[in-house]
């Protein structure tokens, strides 16, 4: 109990700015920008020591529940209340044992079902952008989505987000938010990328990744969408234009956490945005062959067709 108190009692709110928000919150977040104007909050995350009561559609089993005005998401020894895309209140009884897990976990599913709940389009991959716009790498866990974003970062295009893509949706207009200037990638690959060790942070609660600080080449204003791409593994490279109907089910297969945003009242407006999205803005398929963790390079066919969408790098 007393460690619960003088964690309560050193409580220094922090002012951040992610997604076009002004973020304020109790737990450090390091790999967001600091607010220095330290304007009104569009967000709060909070802690709170008593849980309160939970009106759920699932059991009190289940690690994703769905109430009236918000989404629980519970882990080992903590659980977080998102409510209404303007809070995040986290319940704890040892802060101090599970900061690094519960800032994780903010970061990525907590942030991402907020932005879901103010109805941005979210999607699973990174923004990379050029003189001319941005694009969205969409890609599954082992198809080099992480590797090739920080291969094109080091070619000099610049950063708006890693792991999700948030984009502000006007009818048919598609615009990324700046999200956060780290990419999260296994740890073999440092070596290969030659990044510097003073850009390298490890977190405890990260298995075999790292994060990389990329705040030099990180782009903090808003950036319209102008293509998407989708990674496969295949024999032989090939980069091809989707059909309306291919980039629209490539979208919904990608939506961030798919699954749990299907369980919400959210998933006609993810519907919605992703036919608009397909209809509105190119999607192309980026197949290539990965063997064994090898670092490839990107081929000269798909940095050609980058650089015709966007130009080249800032």
């Amino acid at each position: 109990m007393q460690k619960n108190q003088s964690h309560d009692e050193n409580l220094k709110v922090q002012h951040y700015r992610a997604y076009g928000l002004s973020i304020h919150s109790d737990l450090p977040l390091p790999e967001l920008i600091t607010d220095q104007a330290h304007g009104p909050a569009d967000v709060h995350i909070r802690y709170e020591r008593e849980r309160g009561q939970v009106f759920a559609s699932e059991d009190d089993f289940q690690h994703f529940i769905v109430a009236p005005d918000q989404v629980i998401l519970k882990a080992d020894g903590f659980q977080l209340a998102i409510t209404q895309g303007k809070k995040i209140t986290i319940h704890c009884h040892n802060p101090n044992l599970y900061q690094d897990a519960i800032r994780l976990r903010i970061l990525g599913a907590g942030l991402g079902v907020l932005l879901q709940q103010r109805e941005h389009l979210v999607l699973h991959g990174a923004t990379i952008v050029g003189q001319r716009g941005a694009v969205v790498i969409m890609g599954n866990s082992g198809d080099g989505k992480s590797t090739l974003t920080m291969q094109l970062v080091q070619g000099g295009y610049r950063l708006s987000g890693d792991d999700k893509c948030v984009m502000k949706v006007d009818v048919d207009r598609f615009t990324a938010l700046s999200g956060s200037p780290y990419i999260k990638i296994n740890d073999r690959l440092v070596t290969q990328t030659g990044i510097h060790k003073d850009r390298i942070h490890s977190v405890r609660a990260l298995k075999n990744k790292v994060y990389v600080d990329l705040s030099s080449k990180f782009e903090i204003d808003q950036v319209p969408i102008v293509a998407g791409f989708v990674l496969g593994q295949a024999h032989k490279t090939l980069v091809e234009k989707l059909t309306q109907r291919q980039a629209f089910d490539s979208l919904i297969e990608h939506s961030y956490r798919k699954k749990k945003l299907f369980r919400t009242a959210l998933q006609k407006t993810h519907f919605l945005q992703c036919h608009s999205m397909a209809v509105s803005v190119p999607v192309y398929a980026y197949s290539r062959q990965l063997v064994g963790g090898h670092l490839w390079q990107p081929e000269p066919e798909f940095l050609d067709l980058l650089e015709d969408l966007i130009g080249s790098g800032r």
